[in-house]
Formats: C-alpha cells, sequence, structure tokens
C-alpha cells in the first residue's frame, strides 16, 4: 500500500442495528486496504433513506461491526492496494455504493472502497453538489437506461417527478431526447418542468389515470 495515513480516525457507526440515538461517533482503526483497494480521505456524504432502512434494521444485510453507516462519499485518494490501477494518491474521487452487503459506510474520515466502485470526480463539480446528488442521479439513469433501455423519441412516465430520484429521471429523460409525463404536488409542477418535463400532472387528482391517459394517447415506451 502506499501513501502515509494514522492508525485511526473519527467515524459515525452502531454496534448493532437499532434506533437512530443509537449512532456513537468516536475513534475507529482507519480500516485495512486489500490489493485492488483503495483508502479514500472523505470530504463529503449525504445520507439517504437507505441509510437509515440499514442502520435500522429495516432492510437486512450483512453488517460487519462496530459498523460504519453511510453509502455515499467523496474525497481523495490517500492511499492504494498494489492492484488498484487508475488511481492516484491526491486524486478526487466518488462513490454510491458502500454500507451494505458486509462493506463498511461512509461517514468517518477514511473509508476503504473497492477500485471498481470508485469514479473520478469531474473538474469544476463542486463536491457537496456531486455527493448530493449521485445516488438519486444514479439510481435513475440505471432505471431508465440499463434497465429500460429508453431511447430519444419515446414517452416515459415519472412518478414523483419533485423527489430526488423522480427529479433526476425526468432530467435524464429529457436531456436524452425523450417525452417526460410526470406527476407531482401542485405546488412542485413549475419546478419539476424546468427539469424538463413536457406535462406534469397533480398526484392528487380524483381522475388522475385518465389524465395519464390522455397524456400519451399512444401509451408510455
Amino acid at each position: 500500500m502506499n501513501g502515509t495515513v494514522p492508525e485511526t480516525m473519527r467515524a459515525a457507526y452502531i454496534d448493532a442495528v437499532g434506533p437512530a440515538d443509537a449512532i456513537r461517533y468516536g475513534e475507529l482503526p482507519v480500516p485495512s486496504v486489500g490489493p485492488t483497494d483503495v483508502l479514500v480521505r472523505v470530504s463529503a456524504v449525504a445520507a439517504d433513506p437507505v441509510d437509515t432502512f440499514v442502520r435500522s434494521g429495516a432492510y437486512a444485510t450483512s453488517l460487519p461491526t462496530p459498523f460504519v453507516v453511510g453509502r455515499d462519499l467523496v474525497g481523495e485518494v490517500a492511499a492504494t492496494g498494489p492492484g488498484a490501477a487508475g488511481l492516484a494518491v491526491g486524486q478526487r474521487v466518488w462513490c454510491n455504493s458502500l454500507g451494505h452487503g458486509g462493506r463498511q459506510g461512509s461517514f468517518a474520515q477514511y473509508a476503504t472502497v473497492a477500485a471498481e466502485r470508485l469514479y473520478p470526480v469531474p473538474t469544476g463539480v463542486d463536491e457537496e453538489h456531486l455527493v448530493a446528488a449521485a445516488h438519486p442521479a444514479a439510481s435513475a439513469w440505471l432505471a431508465l437506461f440499463r434497465h429500460g433501455r429508453l431511447r430519444a423519441g419515446e414517452t416515459v412516465y415519472v412518478g414523483g417527478g419533485a423527489g430526488n430520484v423522480g427529479g433526476a429521471a425526468v432530467s435524464l429523460a429529457a436531456r436524452a431526447g425523450a417525452r417526460v409525463v410526470a406527476t407531482a404536488r401542485a405546488r412542485d409542477a413549475e419546478a419539476v418542468r424546468e427539469l424538463g418535463a413536457a406535462e406534469v400532472l397533480d398526484h392528487h387528482a380524483p381522475d388522475l389515470g385518465e389524465r395519464l391517459r390522455a397524456a400519451a394517447p399512444d401509451g408510455y415506451d
């Protein structure tokens, strides 16, 4: 492993799943780095709903204890294993897949991340904006393009277009050339249109089904 790091760090962690007041903040050893791992010096994190599900036990997954909570981070490479190709000490990186499946989380001064789960931070992007957007935007991208195979000219429906994932889906689909019909609260309709939705329907409307059909007479792709 290259790079110089301390032996201990501050972290938010739990010893067992439970309520939010079970989270502790204190000293833990800096995690070890395997051959294809990267040690990241964390500079920004975001809390997602799934983090609360993991911490409470509602989302059952393998948790080593003490377990550092959190999925997302932005930081810089502090050290690398010998097989972590393409990443250099000092490089700014981001990740959004920690904190479940046996992987320790991100709410710490340092986090070990498999090199394949790290991505370079684009030049000129604010780290707080990036860490806030990464998880919902990645979720939306995977749904639309990897699984939905959305193409330009198609029509897509996005429920909850004002939410974190919904807003990202509206924006990404519109930028890809799709026609987006979304639902949202009436007070959020203008903001969703600004993201790129062609039509925004009130999700409380009693005739919502009819409105959805009228908005896409040929159906949704």
